[in-house]
């Protein structure tokens, strides 16, 4: 039972622990604390920080461990669409996964079609457009990493490992999509 009550507790605690002000501080033990004190501005983002996480932690009690992952991504994903760091049309190709079917694939010998429709799609994103003719220009790179068993460990052939996180789980999400299921 998650109420509004039990959000206010959350929040006061968070308040308790976050540096600065005067929330009743003097209630924490030295070893909850978290530093020293902030800026107004610097200490409302730590608020937020601290809240969001010990709301996972409540609400994560209750959840079977299979459960947690998907609780956590979507509570990421919420946190990045309301800081405006996360693109919509970006967010809805790695829930979809969608297609271009149709495009010939010149690199049949080890990327499958499924594959490569998926890479026709994800060129029509920006920054994605020149994925296809790397994948056949520089074929071996690409082939080595997609064959390894662990591709998240590794950098992205090329340019692409410069992309930020987000940006490089839609490589996975095409290329490697058995790396994003648990």
């Amino acid at each position: 039972h998650y109420s509004m009550a039990n959000f206010v507790y959350i929040l006061k605690k968070g308040m308790d622990i976050t540096p600065g002000g005067n929330d009743g501080e003097e209630k924490v033990p030295e070893s909850q604390k978290l530093g020293e004190p902030l800026p107004l501005e610097q200490r409302v983002t730590r608020l937020i920080e601290i809240t969001c996480l010990t709301c996972f932690r409540y609400v994560a009690q209750g959840l079977f461990e299979r459960h947690k992952l998907i609780m956590a991504t979507q509570l990421v994903m919420a946190i990045l669409r309301g800081r405006g760091e996360l693109q919509q049309q970006k967010f809805d190709f790695l829930l979809r996964g969608p297609k271009v079917l149709g495009e010939e694939n010149p690199l049949s010998e080890w990327v499958s079609d499924s594959v490569w429709a998926s890479v026709q799609a994800l060129k029509e994103l920006d920054d994605y457009s020149s994925l296809p003719d790397d994948l056949v220009g520089s074929a071996k790179r690409w082939k080595e990493w997609m064959e390894l068993e662990r591709p998240e460990d590794e950098p992205v052939p090329g340019d692409w490992k410069r992309m930020p996180e987000f940006e490089r789980l839609l490589l996975f999400r095409v290329l490697r999509p058995d790396r994003l299921t648990a």
